[in-house]
């Protein structure tokens, strides 16, 4: 019998905090010695577009006063270098809010080799289905995972554009911001299901349509994400840590809907 959406949203959950024991008992721990890679890249080339983006319109912002040398050590001077602090400050927050945002889908795109592997050694062992390797195999689902994330990322941020105009109506604010969470959680859980979808050998338009009629599974697996994602400066390298756990938790629920019988797959 086809589980509720809430059902699946908590099913979801419960996966991936089950991944952590999974990955220790089937030998999967590898996984983080890139993601300790991925950390310190991330935290260097972040902070250092966050801080570029800063300086850019600090300076800009500072140079619209148009000051001249008469003028320097005045109150108008004061007044700028005021401004562009303030601008300064402002923009770098914006730039580690939109890291935040694009942050799930560039790990997405730079771990796609790394979860495609975790997600057909999950399905060969959930359902003994055994993907000999193949280059142009590999190729394809690294892709694909591109792809998906790719698509997500333009989706998701259309929304999140749309809902945070929206949000601007006085009243409908707490709404917006519920909303634009659960998106951002829906799509993340898809791009990191897809992977075992891939394994599966379903399609781009058949994986679409399965996490479409499947919203509260594939909310329940990035819920995690999304919560641990947007949290202030940390969020970005506890997301990436988290990341490896979403997606066998996201290939425990397709293997899950198999044995069920709710799902029928190529052999």
């Amino acid at each position: 019998m086809k589980k509720s959406v809430i059902e699946d949203v908590f099913s979801g959950v419960g996966s991936t905090f089950s991944a952590a024991g999974y990955i220790s008992r089937h030998g999967m721990m590898w996984v983080y010695a890139y993601i300790f890679l991925l950390i310190v890249l991330a935290g260097i080339g972040g902070w250092s577009l966050s801080s570029l983006l800063g300086e850019i319109v600090g300076d800009w912002t500072e140079s619209l006063f148009n000051i001249s040398e008469e003028e320097q050590g005045g109150w108008l001077s004061y007044v700028a270098s005021g401004v562009g602090t303030f601008s300064w400050l402002v923009s770098k927050i914006v730039g580690i809010i939109l890291m935040c945002l694009v942050c799930g889908y560039v790990v997405l795109i730079l771990l796609s080799p790394v979860f495609s592997c975790l997600a057909e050694k999950t399905i060969k062992i959930e359902l003994g289905r055994d993907t000999p390797f193949a280059f142009f195999t590999l190729l394809w689902c690294i892709l694909r995972g591109v792809a998906i994330a790719l698509r997500n990322m333009v989706i998701q941020l259309f929304f999140t554009v749309v809902l945070l105009l929206i949000g601007l109506i006085p009243g409908v604010g707490i709404f917006t911001t519920i909303a634009i969470f659960i998106i951002n959680a829906y799509f993340l859980g898809f791009a990191m299901t897809d992977y075992a979808m891939e394994a599966l050998k379903m399609s781009i338009g058949d994986s679409s349509r399965y996490a479409w009629g499947h919203k509260g599974q594939m909310t329940g697996v990035g819920l995690l994400y999304a919560v641990v994602s947007g949290l202030p400066f940390v969020g970005v390298y506890m997301a990436i840590m988290i990341s490896p756990l979403c997606v066998v938790a996201g290939s425990l629920q397709m293997t899950e809907t198999v044995k069920s019988g709710d799902l029928i797959v190529s052999k």
